[in-house]
């Protein structure tokens, strides 16, 4: 658009990780997401400047369909800085993107439009998206000159609750761990049931945006306890274990309290 870098800047990233090796570069791999945030829109007049992203697009046909790009090597950029020639020609491109709406416009195109009564047919999204041809892409929004450029299409299907529990806990930056370590400063131990989690991904799956859904999910569970953490401690709280019951419920999480030692005053 009018703001940010220009396309050809995605080759000199690209050139940075393979450590500017241009031999390196030119077998990368390159994931473009929210593609579909570049759809062409209609505007009514000639009068407007070109934001509906159509212009990206055009920009993006040159590296798709192989070509020499000059790029800077290192950071410095500028009319001074020293260009290499890189072959976009092996380089494995991937666009990705939600596509928002674009499921409506392949069950129109499937099924015809919409019936009316106990006959009418009812298609599954799951099903629908994994039938997306070229001209539902176009249709969508994307210009013909860069779907034609585009070999494969996949559709993909939601994740599954086992797959959200995996993101809730597995990777190195889980949003469990980090909850964890949150309560940690405070010096309180927190443990998730795993009838727990499993609420947290169904709760996640009831609204439609997948993983970026788990962490509101858990704030709402966690946020009032997570205020009185200072004055818990002081308590004596060394341990806050969430249930099933606090995810679904609201009810308040199990805490349980470190015995002190006390010696008595001669």
């Amino acid at each position: 658009g009018y703001v940010g870098d220009d396309v050809e800047n995605v080759i000199g990233w690209l050139l940075q990780v393979a450590g500017h090796d241009v031999k390196r570069a030119e077998r990368g791999i390159v994931f473009l997401d929210e593609i579909d945030k570049k759809r062409a829109r209609e505007v009514s007049g000639h009068t407007h400047r070109d934001a509906s992203g159509e212009g990206v697009q055009q920009a993006l046909l040159t590296l798709l369909e192989g070509s020499e790009v000059m790029v800077p090597v290192g950071p410095r950029r500028g009319p001074n800085a020293d260009l290499v020639k890189v072959n976009t020609k092996n380089i494995l491109f991937i666009l990705g993107g939600a596509f928002n709406g674009l499921d409506r416009i392949v069950e129109q195109a499937v099924n015809g439009a919409p019936g009316i009564g106990f006959g009418a047919p009812i298609a599954s999204d799951q099903r629908i998206r994994h039938r997306v041809q070229p001209e539902h892409l176009i249709k969508f929004g994307l210009i013909p000159e860069l779907v034609g450029r585009i070999p494969v299409v996949v559709g993909l299907d939601d994740l599954d609750e086992e797959q959200l529990v995996s993101i809730l806990t597995e990777p190195r930056n889980a949003i469990v761990k980090q909850y964890t370590k949150m309560f940690e400063l405070d010096g309180i131990q927190l443990e998730f049931r795993p009838e727990a989690l499993r609420a947290v991904a169904t709760l996640a799956q009831a609204q439609r945006t997948n993983g970026r859904a788990l962490r509101s999910v858990l704030e709402s569970c966690l946020l009032r306890i997570q205020f009185n953490l200072p004055d818990l401690r002081e308590q004596g709280v060394d341990r806050v274990v969430v249930h099933e019951a606090t995810v679904t419920d609201g009810s308040e999480p199990e805490v349980t309290y470190v015995v002190r030692n006390r010696k008595a005053k001669l």
